[in-house]
């Protein structure tokens, strides 16, 4: 029975902000291995390697006594035995921290043909069979320092190339020993298509130029690659970040991901997702490199019309052959390259993206240093942010750990007018995990000098007002401290207000008729300064009222009044006063205001009062305003009575025939017809109609 390597079978939960359910496949830090030695083979021998269950030398034991991983394999050195080193080893000190890891010995060939590859693959891992249609391999590398790729000085040269990983399919059956290769294509009766080598490339010619980043790519069924490479220069869409233009060589002008030259552990992580049907383009590769996405291509065939998606990817190879020209082959030199924290799984496992930050001097020994979660795309773990701080930027010596959910930190206790730099980093550190994993830091630096104005409120004035004198208040706060809080009134010099803690105060002795602006000013003690409006305004005058004429004196006992209205802050109301009564509200629409007056008595003079006031409180200065009076006559009364009974019936009939003639109170109480929607329309005339209607009034069946 073939056994699988480091497969952990349940699914784990990752922990903190942005965590993401994922299925760990392989993971090692080295810290739990045995010592490993791997020997090259003499000269032009046979390479030595294994696959799975067989092979010439064992690969590395975990404490427990179990395999580490299944497959390995290593070339037959190029140099004389004096000279040579170990392929791999893993000890102490090779891993981050200074903890253990595995060195590679890369040989350098200085020659830039098939007869130049060094090398093989320090750590394979088997995934099964039916293998894992999304995948992604973590791992972190350190290239020492004097590592170089070639040097143009080395004939014959044309570039230098290293395989970060061969992350393929197994076609074949496990154990027959074409896992490793050495030839992938069919034709060489090899069984490992589709493949992903991303590569270290550096090219010297003329298109591209220069460029140490490119993606191989080979396709199922038939080991085919792409047909125009994934340089920027050619495909720029498959970089989400341009990269900078490149320095060197002189005269050129291409892009290129570049390799990291600080000689210190950098985190690789790349993503390969299997297209969903033979011959669909949506394939997937992705590059991070410290977090970053560098680079993104989601229009991949990798098993191609005519293919099997019977398998995904089931093999994957950390580092492989590399081929460098940095020295002749005479030189006999080795270039030492470290591996560790390596994890394989089906979603994002590396350092969050770099953060966004900034730094702003708050007070003269303090800085606040805001900062915020990007995005690289993918779904990432952060568990906090590391800031680290000092006056030197080449050694921030001082640290603060602040949690994920925060955006900002204040450091205090800081010495005055002094340039402080930060470094913010976000990190995490997953289930599988025995180290952190870092994000690239964001810088900022600031001055002990406070820039951030006072807080300030203003309470809330009333709109208009009728008191001269107004007491105005509101909060002020700065860290700093505050030195001034002035007020200003209209086109009056600012005046300063009371302070009492984190209040303030100010009493307007005398605000100006009409509209008065209101402008209070803090200032802190580094001169930064806040400010906060109002307005409010001053109203004495009282309402202009006018009253219409009314008729009187009226046979009704019902009469609207009406009038106009007006005032610089604005009319609160109208009120109608009849006689003695409650004062009644007037409607008003606009600037014209009115009033139903009802219950009239007849043959009683009614006095009636109107009021205006203001959105102030001023009232009308005809306050009370006096209506003249409205005298209702008894509708019908010819007689002179104030009743009417059927005398005035019969007064009217002969008025009506010219026995006699009315006289003008008369014709004012008893023209009463014609009657139109119950209402009296006197034609000047006193006839059989208002007779008529005068008998309906002793009937008691006429009402108006």
């Amino acid at each position: 029975m073939l056994r699988l390597s480091m497969f952990v079978l349940s699914l784990l939960l990752l922990a903190g902000t942005g965590a993401a359910q994922a299925q760990f496949l392989f993971s090692t830090s080295f810290e739990d291995v045995k010592d490993w030695n791997m020997p090259r083979p003499p000269k032009n021998a046979l390479g030595y390697g294994w696959e799975l269950t067989h092979g010439t030398h064992p690969p590395p034991q975990k404490l427990d006594g179990s395999q580490l991983f299944d497959l390995f394999r290593v070339g037959a050195t190029l140099f004389e035995p004096a000279n040579v080193t170990p392929a791999y080893e893993i000890g102490d000190g090779n891993g981050r921290n200074s903890g253990r890891g595995l060195l590679y010995n890369v040989e350098v060939s200085g020659i830039y043909d098939t007869a130049g590859w060094t090398g093989g693959t320090p750590l394979g891992v088997w995934l099964g069979t039916a293998g894992q249609p999304d995948l992604y391999v973590r791992f972190y590398l350190r290239y020492a320092p004097g590592w170089k790729w070639n040097d143009t000085s080395v004939t014959p040269n044309t570039g230098a190339i290293q395989k970060l990983a061969r992350i393929s399919v197994f076609n074949g059956i496990p154990g027959n020993g074409k896992m490793g290769g050495p030839y992938a294509a069919p034709a060489y009766g090899g069984e490992i298509f589709p493949v992903w080598i991303p590569t270290w490339f550096q090219y010297i010619s003329v298109t591209p130029s220069y460029n140490i980043f490119n993606s191989q790519e080979r396709y199922a069924p038939n080991y085919t690659s792409p047909s125009s490479t994934d340089f920027y220069t050619t495909s720029p869409q498959y970089y989400p970040l341009a990269p900078p233009i490149l320095a060197s060589p002189a005269a050129h002008q291409a892009r290129g991901v570049l390799w990291p030259t600080d000689g210190g552990w950098h985190c690789y992580e790349l993503h390969a997702k299997m297209n969903s049907a033979p011959g669909v383009a949506d394939g997937v590769s992705e590059f991070w490199l410290d977090g970053v996405n560098v680079f993104s291509k989601t229009n991949i065939p990798w098993v191609k019309t005519g293919g099997s998606m019977a398998r995904s990817w089931n093999v994957v190879e950390v580092l492989d052959n590399a081929d460098l020209t940095s020295y002749k082959l005479a030189d006999q030199v080795s270039l030492p390259l470290y591996l560790d924290d390596v994890v394989m799984s089906t979603s994002y496992s590396g350092p969050p993206p770099k953060p966004n930050a900034s730094a702003a001097g708050i007070s003269d020994q303090s800085i606040t240093v805001t900062f915020a979660a990007e995005q690289n795309g993918a779904t990432t773990q952060t568990d906090g942010y590391r800031i680290n701080y000092g006056t030197d930027p080449t050694d921030l010596g001082s640290s603060l750990t602040v949690a994920p959910t925060a955006t900002e930190a204040t450091f205090t206790n800081l010495s005055t007018a002094t340039r402080y730099y930060f470094s913010v980093k976000a990190f995490n550190k997953g289930v599988a995990d025995v180290n952190e994993n870092q994000s690239l830091a964001a810088t900022a630096s600031a001055v002990t000098t406070d820039v951030v104005a006072p807080e300030l409120t203003l309470d809330t004035l009333p709109s208009v007002t009728r008191t001269r004198r107004q007491v105005i208040s509101g909060t002020v706060s700065d860290s700093g401290g505050i030195a001034l809080v002035t007020v200003k009134v209209g086109e009056a010099a600012a005046v300063p207000a009371s302070v009492n803690s984190s209040n303030w105060s100010y009493a307007i002795p005398a605000l100006t008729e009409g509209g008065n602006s209101i402008l209070v000013a803090a200032r802190d003690l580094s001169g930064n300064e806040a400010t906060a409006r109002a307005s409010t305004v001053l109203d004495t005058v009282p309402p202009a009222l006018t009253v219409a004429p009314v008729s009187t004196p009226t046979i009704f006992t019902s009469q609207t009044i009406s009038g106009s209205v007006s005032d610089l802050g604005g009319v609160n109301a109208v009120f109608v006063q009849v006689g003695d009564g409650e004062r009644k509200q007037a409607s008003i629409t606009g600037s014209t205001w009115s009033y139903l007056l009802t219950s009239l008595q007849p043959g009683a003079a009614t006095q009636v009062t109107v009021t205006a006031r203001d959105a102030a409180g001023n009232e009308s200065s005809r306050s009370p305003a006096t209506l003249a009076a409205i005298g209702v006559l008894q509708a019908g009364d010819l007689s002179g009575d104030v009743t009417v009974g059927l005398e005035d019936a019969q007064l009217a009939m002969q008025m009506g025939v010219g026995i006699k003639q009315p006289d003008v109170g008369q014709l004012q109480r008893g023209d009463l017809a014609p009657l139109v929607g119950g209402v009296p329309r006197p034609d000047g005339v006193i006839d059989t109609g208002d007779a008529v209607l005068i008998l309906g009034i002793i009937a008691g069946t006429t009402k108006f």
